[in-house]
């Protein structure tokens, strides 16, 4: 993943980077799985043992720095989606109310031959 933005939608990118963090965390997984094999291949005193497990401990840095780093935006994807669902929400009835006041209004204007008001006629 980079991190250039984005040009997908919210719940693409949140698709995308949960398939991401998964891969991840199946990579750490398999990389986890390396460790004993490692012990095992090199003795302690041999210089390319200490080479080898400062690798494996940086990858497993790495790995799980993407993690926590992608988790994070995923949860801010996931709480920003919610939270334009509650606005949306909640905008709704005051737009159904808005088109209710709008229409009722036309109808007692025309009712008692009153011209449209410029703000009525927007609508």
């Amino acid at each position: 993943q980079s991190m250039v933005a984005s040009v997908l939608l919210e719940v693409d990118q949140l698709k995308a980077l949960t398939t991401y963090v998964k891969n991840i965390e199946e990579e750490l997984q398999k990389h986890n799985e390396l460790r004993s094999p490692m012990l095992l291949a090199f003795s302690t005193r041999h210089p390319n043992s200490t080479k080898a497990m400062a690798n494996w401990e940086r990858k497993s840095s790495y790995l799980l720095r993407e993690i926590v780093k992608f988790r994070t935006y995923i949860d801010c994807l996931q709480t920003a989606q919610a939270q334009k669902e509650d606005i949306y929400a909640t905008r709704k009835p005051l737009d159904e109310k808005d088109t209710e006041t709008a229409t009722e209004g036309k109808q007692v204007e025309q009712e008692e031959g009153i011209a449209p008001s410029a703000e009525l006629l927007a609508t």
